[in-house]
């Protein structure tokens, strides 16, 4: 009797401790981001690149292009799923829209912007 109680204590307690998808995609990508940033296509850095994503009751992204000129942007239409996301932003006037990848500590991804080229980032998270 002990035995089967245990088991149903334990078995019972197990959905509790899993982890909601929305809180390992938060683990995941949550932080700030930095990084150099080149032209698509092209093997000189130009800059660096602050990305900063966070989570309340929805996502937030905010990211900084830093050139000779600084060109910031704020992301909407976040969307992850797994170690992938993807989201848009208007740069310089321009829709553009990410799509990053992300292992552990380092997420790479890039922009593109129509006819008006993009951009490839490599990234670090910092916290």
């Amino acid at each position: 009797m002990i035995r089967k109680t245990l088991l149903t204590v334990c078995v019972a307690a197990a959905p509790a401790l899993a982890q909601s998808p929305s809180d390992a995609a938060k683990k995941t990508w949550v932080g700030v981001w930095e990084g150099p940033v080149w032209h698509m296509g092209e093997s000189d850095p130009i800059g660096g690149y602050r990305l900063e994503i966070g989570r309340d009751s929805v996502w937030k992204v905010h990211m900084d292009v830093i050139t000779g000129q600084t060109t910031s942007g704020i992301g909407t239409e976040f969307t992850p799923d797994g170690n992938r996301a993807t989201w848009m932003a208007a740069l310089m006037g321009n829709a553009c829209k990410t799509t990053a990848t992300v292992d552990g500590t380092k997420l790479k991804g890039e922009t593109k912007c129509g006819e008006h080229g993009g951009l490839s980032f490599e990234l670090t998270k910092r916290q």
